[in-house]
């Protein structure tokens, strides 16, 4: 950081001598750059503790903590206001050694940053965007007073310890001094039921919010009452639900009314409970739905088929479609393409990306019949476990299929394989050239070195145009600086 501090000095030099100017006009602009380069350094802080070093040194304390060497001196606060005054973007946290270990600011700090600071202005007031990480309700609540009202885009983190009651009080600061709120993102981890009325109160009068993000929290229709109510929500609306799935039912309704502006909702719960949410009452301009299976759930083509069905019907303009499917489960269920059939009603559909811990069974009619459903489509991913591509994945023909019905309009193409070279040279020749790829990105299974020009060879064979191109997700796979370049 002094290199750079430095570096309006010299270039007072260099100005005066290339123009000829006075030095106080050198002096001028010196002044100007420094400010522009003082306030890029400072207005963005991915950790409070540079800043708090303009006060006074930080040490660890007996019990871990972070706090000063020594009392704040009178005329360190002239420029740690100063520098403070710049901040934009802030993470308040402690201090994260090599280690990995992280040790919180101590309470001595926040006491003396609030008692023994000569001005009462707020701390930060350009601040628009604050990351905190607080382990206690005191600290939460002792963080809250240092904000001015001017905050935006609150992000906050809410440990273990955090009562419902600290998070009411929390949210009753961000509804009555942050206003007009455009996004709020909750990371809890209680159900909805124990903060049911602080976020209800939140989201009183709150007319501009478009973005909520609720996580580790129960989904049920009690959080969809709650948020029901917002007329400007369209970005995200994300549930998340990480308890045991066995043995539980979760009641999901969409009210007429609710959630008019949506455009993305995003969905982290099991299949057979994001198929009962998609009822006739959903969004009327839903166009894009991310569904992310818990790793502890088990991926049936039944609640797939189930899902997808139920999401046809009352998404009719959906248009970007993501299914996380990966499941921890030893025995994974091998799905076909006939789980996927209820798709083929979305003509709107431009993006479709599939993870599954197995490779999903495509054949050539299951390809042409994509093409014929989707005429709009360019982007499609199929992705898979490598450590599952292996002898019983697909092959390398299956880019042949894509590129002879998707050539046209297809522009990121992203699938897993295993490598089969006498396939790679019987298609080289015969393959339809991608026109409008930009991306290509594979994942290959254990590809010895031998096969490594034969797979760029192939590549080149089939694309039209210069793209960018990931190869290798598993152990042993090349990648584009392990290649010749053929």
């Amino acid at each position: 950081m002094a290199s750079i501090l430095h570096t309006p000095e010299i270039m007072m030099e260099v100005i005066a001598l290339s123009s000829q100017s006075t030095r106080v006009a050198s002096a001028r602009v010196c002044h100007l750059w420094s400010e522009l380069a003082i306030n890029e350094i400072w207005c963005r802080l991915d950790s409070i503790i540079p800043l708090l070093e303009l006060l006074a040194p930080i040490k660890y304390d007996k019990q871990g903590e972070c706090a000063f060497a020594y009392q704040v001196h009178y005329a360190n606060w002239q420029r740690f206001e100063s520098y403070a005054a710049r901040i934009k973007s802030l993470k308040w946290a402690g201090i994260k050694e090599l280690r990995g270990s992280f040790h919180p600011l101590s309470d001595s700090i926040i006491t003396q940053l609030l008692i023994l600071r000569p001005s009462k202005a707020p701390f930060f007031p350009r601040l628009r965007n604050i990351n905190w990480v607080a382990k206690s309700d005191k600290a939460l609540l002792q963080l809250l007073a240092l904000l001015p009202k001017s905050v935006t885009k609150p992000d906050s983190y809410a440990g273990s310890k955090c009562s419902s009651y600290v998070l009411s009080w929390v949210l009753d600061f961000i509804r009555q001094d942050c206003l007009p709120l455009q996004q709020i993102s909750l990371i809890h981890p209680f159900h909805i039921h124990q903060i049911e009325y602080p976020l209800s109160n939140l989201l009183k009068g709150q007319t501009q919010l478009s973005q909520v993000t609720i996580e580790r929290i129960c989904s049920s229709e009690k959080a969809i009452s709650v948020l029901g109510g917002l007329p400007n929500l369209q970005a995200v609306l994300k549930f998340t639900d990480p308890t045991p799935l066995e043995d539980k039912v979760i009641q999901w309704e969409f009210r007429p009314g609710y959630f008019q502006k949506l455009e993305t909702l995003h969905f982290s719960i099991s299949l057979s409970q994001a198929a009962t949410a998609f009822g006739s009452t959903m969004p009327p301009l839903l166009d894009s739905v991310l569904i992310c299976n818990p790793h502890s759930s088990p991926v049936r083509s039944i609640d797939l088929h189930l899902c997808l069905t139920n999401l046809m019907v009352s998404c009719p303009r959906l248009a970007h479609l993501q299914l996380e499917l990966f499941s921890t489960n030893i025995i994974a269920e091998q799905l076909r393409f006939e789980s996927f059939a209820p798709l083929m009603h979305c003509r709107r559909l431009v993006t479709l990306s599939v993870g599954h811990k197995k490779p999903i069974v495509l054949v050539e009619e299951n390809v042409n019949e994509m093409a014929r459903a989707w005429p709009w489509l360019t982007d499609i991913s199929m992705a898979a476990d490598p450590s599952e591509c292996s002898g019983t994945g697909t092959s390398l023909s299956i880019i042949k299929l894509f590129a002879t019905y998707f050539h046209r309009n297809l522009t990121h193409l992203g699938l897993f394989f295993s490598v089969d070279r006498d396939e790679m040279a019987s298609y080289t020749t015969s393959s339809t050239p991608f026109q409008q790829l930009v991306t290509l990105n594979m994942g290959t299974s254990a590809v010895s070195s031998s096969d490594r020009v034969a797979v760029v060879e192939f590549l080149a064979a089939m694309l039209s145009r210069t793209i960018e191109i990931q190869i290798g997700m598993g152990e042993g796979s090349p990648t584009l600086d392990s290649m010749d370049d053929p």
